[in-house]
């Protein structure tokens, strides 16, 4: 049985030529915005990661910093001028 005869091929019958340029539109906006949301899911998974890598990054520098004062290998001063740093 068919439904003013778009033969099941979707709202528009399966034939976006009978729009025009407007089909043209509709056909690279199909195939634009799923890359640029996989784009946007990338990136942000990208960003999350690289903080999570900055912030395990500076705590291993603050345990090695804190094991060089206890084993004498650094002053006292050198020692609050690097945790400044790495605070920061």
């Amino acid at each position: 049985m068919m439904w003013g005869g778009h033969h099941g091929m979707g709202m528009l019958g399966g034939n976006l030529s009978n729009l025009g340029w407007f089909g043209w539109v509709v056909m690279i906006l199909q195939m634009l915005i799923p890359l640029i949301l996989m784009g946007a899911v990338i990136y942000f998974l990208y960003k999350l990661g690289s903080r999570k890598l900055a912030g395990a990054g500076s705590s291993d520098a603050l345990s090695i910093l804190n094991v060089r004062y206890a084993k004498n290998e650094i002053t006292t001063e050198e020692y609050k001028r690097i945790k400044e740093e790495l605070i920061r």
